[in-house]
């Protein structure tokens, strides 16, 4: 008679627990009462005639007698509490029993195969288990079953209402169980994988309540959670808190509830780790990072391992996908997501726009694929959107020009195509891990020619002349005020073309301009006098991806401290011999507690920098080059921005949303104001005033030191992306912002999109943002030179599998 693993695990650990208790008593001669002792051999003895039940139960009953035995020498050992010789004897021997009961018990009880459940609701996603199915139902020790679970549309209010069941959609080659035969309760499964973590939490679609991951827990050994998405974020935050909401799909039920979550890559493991100890309150970390394993990617390893079969495709679409003189057209797959859907503006006119440019070329295919959830988004969040998208698809699919995915098989539909433009979503990350060059779309940017503003993302002032870098341009800039004369420089090497916040801070020394880097992974040195430019590799910058380095750099005499944001160390220059040296902050991290420091100002001979979610100030003494730590005054602030006007500290509390000042002389913290709002950035702009710029809603203010506010403005609309897509408003030497005037938007005669395309590189990242100068047109037309990353050739569906095999095994 086979039973459960589970089940055999059991009993073995009971006849453990016997061996155990007995050493116990034998080490205790001497040292516990007679009647202690005999307790201890009379739970032992009843715990002994429960194992025998449980054995004859599961067809056994051959090892009882083993257990009778055993219970005559704990009857003996009881009458003999006097002498440590007679129990030393009794105990060898039934050291020796128990042994042999326990290896009897392993070798003898057979087994049941492991059942393994999958739950998929929408075919889909499918591609995020089906590796993983494939491997366990190639192992002779599995059972595999696929059973697809029906899932319900919401309304408004919430409520469950259209009922959907795709389980006669999946490919042949997929045994389908119906759900409605097969009783969880009864098979018991060992493990149960899921791919929809969020139970009741979804606004647009639930599945249904009987599968809700707690009830799961219920009657599976292990429940193991395949994000059905990939996700390229690897750390880009600015605070733990926009972590957890950026990715609130970690912090759901599913997650939580799941003896195991599977990641694709070692960084999104870390990021995941991290969410949920901020998330997760009373959880200690060592758990997550149990729980949390990167296998890869059962949807990068289906995709990377299907072939282009145009053959296969319907008729219609092969047509779509050859010239008439029979050669291949170069394809690109259109993606359409939920997100851009509700957070871009004018998106049924950008994808207008699209399908009229493709129309228009003849030597191109588009494969055009909307999110399975566009069209109910729209009819439950955009209504007043809905019926210009019916248009567009309606007289797209009847023109017949081009390809309408609906919800083909998606791992082919990637083999089909050459690259990737539209909106972020998984999809896209498996278009570079399959070799394939991706465009990230912007419905702010159209086919037509425009100005671009020279926003300065970093910048040195005097009363002649500004250096500033581009904000979203990796391009270096020279602003002759006398002569109102805007000049470019040129490229910073070693970075990417188009990228945001490359730098915060530039500091002129004599003939140098030493650019701080933010985004950038270099500290770059720019010589006035010879036009040129030098390089600082940043030790250890490869391990902060996509992580800010430094926030702003100070000079101090001979040495320029470059103060960190997430990076661990201050870095040190001495700016006549060029030596650079690193002064640890942040050695011992802490799990869901980031290291992020929320600001950086100079006072007297020191620089204070906050560091937000440890509760604590860093204050370098920059006489001595000493670092000494301060505990914020009230330790439930998370200070996120500082600035200095004079001697008074202003700072901002994200957590209560107000406006602090602390004098220097009388070390006195006072309330200015309250904002509505935890993405307040500050600025001085004089000795006796702040602007306080709100990242999240545009509204902007100058107060003063006093609390009073001397007057608030709105941004203006964001009208192009690489002139406003960032903060506008940054410090200068003297207190005073080139941009933050009454001609905030004065555009300084910028260089039109076209002198932007003279120096365009052709050596393009293999994922990129579209905008005015890399618009879709000019990316098509170099997309064939980029070079792209080394795939991940892991087998993750078998590793997942013998993973789970081995947690079942171990108990």
């Amino acid at each position: 008679m086979a039973i459960k693993r589970k089940e055999k695990r059991r009993l073995l650990q009971t006849a453990a627990l016997l061996m155990r208790a007995n050493e116990k008593v034998f080490m205790g001669f001497g040292q516990n009462t007679e009647e202690v002792m005999i307790d201890a051999l009379s739970q032992s003895q009843e715990t002994a005639l429960l194992l025998g039940t449980e054995l004859e139960n599961v067809g056994k009953a051959d090892l009882v007698p083993l257990l009778e035995v055993y219970c005559e020498d704990l009857y003996e050992m009881s009458q003999n509490l006097h002498s440590k010789k007679q129990i030393a004897r009794r105990y060898k021997k039934i050291k020796k029993e128990l042994k042999l009961l326990y290896e009897r018990m392993e070798n003898d009880m057979e087994t049941d195969r492991l059942c393994f459940v999958f739950l998929p609701y929408k075919v889909s996603m499918w591609d995020s288990m089906e590796t993983v199915w494939k491997a366990a139902d190639k192992d002779p020790d599995c059972d595999a079953y696929v059973v697809p679970i029906p899932y319900f549309d919401k309304d408004q209010d919430g409520n469950l209402t259209v009922e959907h069941y795709e389980g006669d959609q999946y490919p042949q080659d997929v045994p389908v169980t119906d759900y409605r035969t097969f009783r969880l309760e009864d098979k018991k499964p060992d493990a149960v994988f899921i791919h929809n973590p969020y139970d009741q939490n979804n606004r647009l679609t639930s599945v249904h309540p009987d599968f809700y991951s707690s009830r799961l827990k219920k009657y599976a050994d292990q429940l193991i959670y395949l994000p059905y998405y990939t996700t390229a974020s690897t750390g880009n935050v600015e605070s733990a808190k926009r972590q957890a909401e950026g990715t609130g799909f970690m912090i759901e039920p599913g997650a939580i509830n799941a003896d195991c979550i599977v990641t694709a890559t070692e960084q999104e493991r870390e990021l995941f780790i991290n969410i949920l100890c901020f998330g997760i309150k009373g959880v200690q970390a060592e758990q997550w990072e149990v729980k949390v394993q990167n296998f890869g990617s059962p949807k990068v390893e289906r995709a990377r391992d299907t072939k282009r079969r145009d053959g296969s495709l319907p008729e219609k679409w092969q047509e779509c996908l050859y010239s008439p003189d029979g050669s291949r057209k170069k394809t690109v797959f259109y993606s359409l997501s939920i997100g851009a859907l509700l957070n871009q503006p004018d998106m049924m006119k950008k994808i207008e726009e699209v399908l009229l440019y493709f129309k228009t070329r003849k030597d191109l295919a588009l494969w055009l694929r909307p999110h399975p959830l566009y069209e109910q988004t729209l009819e439950v969040m955009r209504p007043q959107f809905l019926r210009k998208y019916r248009e567009l698809l309606a007289s797209y699919e009847e023109e017949g020009w081009g390809i309408l995915d609906s919800g083909y098989d998606l791992d082919l539909a990637i083999a089909s195509c050459d690259c990737y433009y539209g909106d972020y979503s998984s999809v896209a990350q498996l278009f570079w891990e399959t070799g394939k060059p991706v465009l990230y779309q912007d419905s702010l940017v159209r086919e037509k020619e425009c100005k671009i503003p020279c926003w300065p993302g970093a910048f040195w002032e005097d009363e002649k002349e500004v250096w500033f870098v581009h904000g979203k341009v990796n391009l270096l800039f020279h602003y002759d005020k006398q002569m109102d004369r805007l000049s470019c420089i040129g490229k910073i090497p070693g970075e990417l073309a188009f990228k945001g916040d490359l730098f915060r801070s530039v500091v002129r020394v004599e003939d140098r301009l030493y650019l701080v880097p933010y985004f950038a992974r270099n500290l770059a040195i720019y010589h006035i006098d010879k036009d040129q430019f030098e390089s600082v590799q940043i030790r250890d910058a490869e391990h902060f991806i996509e992580q800010p380095l430094f926030l702003k750099g100070f000079q101090r005499g001979n040495v320029l401290y470059c103060m960190p944001a997430w990076y661990n160390s201050i870095l040190c220059i001495d700016l006549t011999s060029g030596h650079v040296t690193y002064t640890m902050v942040d050695k011992n991290k802490v799990r869901g507690i980031p290291g992020v420091f929320g600001g950086a100002v100079s006072i007297g001979r020191n620089i204070l920098c906050p560091q937000t979610y440890k509760k604590r100030w860093l204050i370098l003494n920059t006489d001595t080059g000493k670092v000494s730590w301060c505990s914020f005054a009230d330790p439930e602030r998370e200070i996120t921005s500082v600035t200095v006007c004079g001697d008074t500290l202003v700072f901002f509390d994200a957590r209560t949303g107000c406006i602090l000042k602390e004098t220097r002389e009388e070390g006195k913290i006072e309330e200015l104001l309250y904002i509505d709002s935890n993405e307040i950035q500050l600025y001085a702009v004089s000795e006796n005033e702040v602007i306080a710029d709100d990242l999240g809603s545009g509204i902007y203010l100058k107060f003063c030191l006093d609390g009073t506010v001397v007057w608030r403005k709105e941004r203006k609309e964001e009208k192009t992306v690489l002139g406003s897509r960032f903060r506008k408003v940054t410090e200068g030497e003297k207190n005073c912002d080139i941009r933050f005037t009454e001609q905030e938007y004065q555009e300084w005669n910028s260089p039109s999109a076209a002198i932007y395309k003279d120096i365009l590189p052709i050596d393009l990242y293999y994922v990129e943002e579209e905008n005015e100068v890399l618009t879709l047109d000019k990316w098509l037309s170099l997309c064939d030179r980029i070079q792209m990353p080394v795939p991940d050739d892991r087998h993750s569906g078998k590793m997942i599998k013998d993973y789970v095999k081995s947690k079942l095994a171990n108990g």
